[in-house]
């Protein structure tokens, strides 16, 4: 029997447009009237989650910036933050790169990325989201390194997928960090102890519910690890390659309801 569903929310839970629809709306609502905990699981900070998600007073638990802050009831729980001495290294070796870091929740970005973001790689759609969202700084790398003691993450936004495996591969020369990416254009930083997976096991450990009682559902490399120790992972069938592989099973598409669907059948399954 499934306790509790984890949610990965961009191309997953929501729509490609970046909209909840109705019925996946229905079956959160579903899910939660049967005693079923909804957990939220994102690369993003806290502050821009969605409002018809944030809102649900019954959604008690958000793992936000890919693990390094949990809240429960819009309080914070608990905060990994990276080391500052990793900070530094961070910017000195990749300061060609444009940043956007996480302070207390809050995003900020290098403001020529803010203005131009499909300069960057990023697709119109996403535009508005980043735009509203991030706050814009000039000589961002030295505002990093003013706050270098306060960051919850720090994200270096990278052209190509080839850029992104190198960048990778240098930050494994790091110590205290661990990196991932939601998207091509994004190397996601946090501290080592952070990541969706561990987040998951703190909230396990809260609720008193079992890992193995867990559902979760995700479509990137930084839902790999939640779906492995969950006791049902379930990729949409619009996920990486690398996390079908790692799902125990794969569901419809983030845009034809795929979450929706898998919620109604856990909850049917359950009775």
């Amino acid at each position: 029997m499934i306790k509790a569903i984890v949610i990965d929310l961009d191309r997953t839970t929501l729509r490609s447009d970046g909209s909840l629809s109705k019925r996946t709306e229905s079956a959160i609502e579903l899910a939660l009237n049967n005693e079923i905990e909804i957990i939220v699981a994102s690369g993003r900070a806290f502050s821009t989650l969605p409002d018809n998600i944030i809102s649900n007073k019954n959604i008690k638990w958000a793992i936000t910036s890919n693990g390094a802050v949990i809240h429960k009831d819009k309080k914070e729980k608990r905060r990994l933050l990276l080391n500052p001495t990793a900070v530094e290294e961070i910017v000195c070796r990749f300061k060609k790169y444009p940043f956007e870091i996480f302070i207390d929740g809050k995003p900020f970005a290098d403001s020529d990325f803010v203005k131009n973001p499909c300069k960057y790689g990023v697709f119109e759609k996403s535009v508005a989201y980043i735009q509203s969202t991030r706050t814009p700084v000039s000589d961002f790398p030295d505002f990093i390194l003013e706050n270098k003691n306060r960051l919850d993450s720090i994200d270096i936004i990278v052209p190509s997928m080839e850029e992104n495996i190198s960048v990778r591969a240098e930050l494994e020369k790091i110590n205290g960090i661990r990196a991932t990416s939601s998207i091509v254009q994004l190397v996601e930083i946090a501290d080592k102890n952070a990541g969706k997976e561990n987040g998951l096991a703190f909230i396990s450990k809260e609720l008193g519910i079992p890992l193995g009682r867990f559902a979760a559902f995700g479509d990137a490399e930084n839902d790999i690890e939640m779906l492995s120790v969950a006791g049902l992972g379930i990729a949409v069938s619009n996920a990486c390659e690398k996390c079908k592989k790692a799902a125990d099973t794969v569901c419809d598409s983030n845009d034809n309801d795929g979450v929706a669907k898998e919620i109604e059948k856990i909850v049917q399954r359950n009775k």
